[in-house]
């Protein structure tokens, strides 16, 4: 059933395709491949005799996509000439397009007029979704404030992103595999502007899903030194590409806390991020600090994220946690929110000091083990 929705989303395309297994059998073909083929059990069948060593060892064995010439048994000729392109379906499958070089450009400028009206009449499609999403967001907002709940939001979210998700993934396949072709007329540049805002539109989605699931926790002790010592080697190498001195200090290096690991960290990491993101913003960015501290204090720890980036208002300040509150050109208000839900979890809270043009401080205070 899989195989069959993969090569579903390339039956209509313009030019000889194949689906085929690691042993070259043939699984699914596009509607025009048996007007120039006999129909045949294995890719091979279709081969020039002398061009089979070359075409099992090049269809198996390349990494990547790309492609190579081959002598194919066609209807009409026993040698026709033809670009072959492969690209590989997890393990099992491999997707093999096959153009008759004669006729590539023709053949290629088809495959884009049908590819623009697909996206066309998915766009149309899209257009109506996002009516509909921006009703819905606003609907979750109000539920978000009115409830103080981000988990009723989230499960909205949740079923308009499952929605969404599933033929945005569908059109990033298929521009993924018919990338090779366009970068051969010259249009390349079309496919990587379409990946990007496709990418773009998967992170969003992702963030919706990944605040609306309840997660088990799975809490564990933990060396304080090495939670921060953890995220400090994750941060590292973004900081020193953005200038940045990434520094950080323990006061007692044995100091044990009992938290979800795995939660804890994702809060850390989107803590360092956004001051990173803060300083790229600032006057600072090229001389840019952020200090990572943890420290012991009677029956609790404090971890402080601290920054000299381009800080906040009052106004922003107060609101920092709500969901979908956000001063970024691109964000969702998706991520301090979930943050601030995380730490509570783990009977913990958080504090901010800041200000504008001079940076910002998140203290993240947690019970110790004592």
């Amino acid at each position: 059933m899989e195989m069959q929705l993969i090569a579903s989303k390339y039956d209509k395309v313009p030019f000889p395709y194949f689906l085929v297994d690691r042993k070259l059998k043939i699984v699914s073909v596009s509607k025009c491949t048996f007007n120039l083929f006999d129909e045949e059990a294995n890719f091979l069948d279709i081969v020039g005799i002398g061009s089979k060593k070359k075409a099992a060892k090049f269809i198996l064995d390349t990494p990547s996509i790309t492609k190579i010439e081959l002598n194919l048994k066609t209807k009409l000729n026993p040698m026709t000439l033809f670009d072959v392109y492969i690209q590989y379906e997890g393990k099992n499958y491999i997707h093999i397009f096959c153009i008759d070089k004669e006729e590539s450009v023709d053949q290629i400028y088809q495959a884009v007029k049908t590819l623009e009206g697909d996206l066309q009449y998915a766009n149309l499609n899209f257009l109506k979704k996002q009516e509909q999403l921006e009703k819905s967001l606003q609907q979750m907002k109000e539920i978000a404030i009115n409830h103080e709940s981000l988990a009723t939001a989230g499960q909205i979210a949740a079923s308009i992103a499952h929605e969404i998700s599933s033929p945005l993934t569908g059109v990033k396949g298929f521009l993924q595999l018919i990338k090779p072709h366009l970068i051969d007329i010259g249009k390349g540049h079309y496919a990587d502007a379409a990946l990007e805002e496709l990418n773009r539109a998967n992170d969003v989605i992702y963030e919706f899903l990944n605040a609306s699931t309840e997660k088990m926790q799975e809490k564990q002790p933990i060396l304080l030194s090495k939670l921060i010592n953890d995220i400090v080697s994750m941060c590292k190498s973004e900081a020193i590409l953005l200038n940045c001195d990434l520094s950080y200090s323990i006061n007692t290096p044995e100091t044990m806390i009992y938290v979800d690991v795995k939660q804890l960290k994702q809060v850390l990491l989107n803590m360092v991020k956004n001051a990173m993101e803060a300083i790229k913003d600032s006057d600072q960015k090229d001389h840019g600090m952020i200090s990572i501290t943890g420290t012991l204090d009677n029956d609790h720890v404090t971890i402080r994220i601290s920054d000299n980036g381009k800080g906040m208002s009052a106004a922003v300040k107060e609101s920092l946690f709500n969901p979908f509150f956000t001063t970024k050109e691109q964000g969702t208000g998706i991520g301090l929110a979930v943050c601030n839900e995380i730490i509570k979890s783990n009977n913990g809270k958080i504090h901010v000091e800041s200000e504008e043009g001079r940076g910002s401080a998140f203290e993240i205070t947690l019970p110790s083990m004592l």
